[in-house]
């Protein structure tokens, strides 16, 4: 019976011993990883995400639209103006014809309401907006 606790102690120190050598083993696997990383890893101050582009310029909006004819030519002209110089901003027909719908007032902002209480497919396509919008507010013959 007094092998018994000696054999156990034995194992032990041998289970010890293989524990300090698979750690040691995992440090070194550790170490080899974080040095063949260590080219890949970039600073994210030195990569420029988008090396070509360019900031879109600041615009000044033009005066809201309140349903004047004499006005409206001069109005669209303005927002396709915005819209050449931010295409990143106004991407879509629908971002378009929203921010439109933000420059109006009067009578223009009572028109475009209806557009939007009848989720008016209008809404989603800057040509055919502008199409019903001119022949709404544009010069008559």
């Amino acid at each position: 019976m007094g092998d018994i606790p000696n054999i156990k102690m034995h194992d032990m120190f041998a289970m010890l011993q293989q524990l300090q050598q698979e750690n040691a083993n995992l440090r070194s696997a550790m170490e080899q990883l974080q040095v063949a990383l260590t080219p890949i890893h970039v600073p994210a101050s030195v990569v420029d995400p988008t090396p070509h582009a360019s900031k879109e310029p600041r615009v000044a909006l033009p005066d809201k639209f309140d349903g004047d004819r004499t006005k409206l030519r001069d109005f669209i002209n303005k927002i396709r103006l915005i819209f050449r110089l931010q295409p990143q901003r106004y991407s879509t027909g629908k971002i378009q014809v929203g921010f439109i719908g933000t420059l109006l007032t009067g009578a223009a902002s009572s028109w475009f309401s209806s557009l939007l209480e009848k989720n008016s497919p209008l809404l989603a396509h800057l040509d055919q907006f502008l199409q019903e919008f001119n022949r709404t507010f544009g010069e008559r013959d």
